[in-house]
């Protein structure tokens, strides 16, 4: 898998950043400006509901496009950083692990926009958001 993809260290790098190991995400892909992400779910990450938080969902699919967009720009993919992230919730997860695929739509010299679905295991559609990026 890691052929087609952006900088193995620097793939290997993010997968094991504190925070992609708290949260438990690691990038399967990431070229051409599309990455997919995967999340398992635990239950450190659940809300009082006894589902993964809203929040848990809204990093992993900030950060494939982040990760989609770092693969457009192999030069300096850290220099980028997030502005606006809207994401609509569809329906709870509470086993298994969750999956967000990210394409960047735009990207101009500073600006860069892609959208993002998050499924579960089951391929079902359980968020969908749209992130905007400054680009440095």
């Amino acid at each position: 898998m890691y052929e087609d993809c952006i900088n193995k260290g620097l793939i290997d790098a993010i997968n094991l950043s504190p925070y992609f190991q708290l949260l438990g995400i690691t990038v399967e892909y990431a070229n051409n400006g599309c990455a997919r992400l995967k999340m398992k779910v635990k239950d450190d990450l659940f809300n009082l509901g006894g589902v993964i938080h809203g929040g848990a969902i809204a990093s992993i699919a900030d950060s494939a496009v982040g990760i989609a967009l770092a693969a457009t720009n192999k030069k300096n993919p850290n220099k980028l950083a997030t502005i606006e992230l809207k994401i609509n919730y569809f329906m709870p997860v509470i086993e298994g692990e969750i999956i967000a695929e990210a394409n960047i739509v735009f990207k101009g010299n500073q600006i860069a926009v892609g959208d993002v679905e998050v499924k579960d295991q089951e391929d079902r559609l359980i968020a969908k958001g749209i992130a905007t990026y400054i680009v440095h």
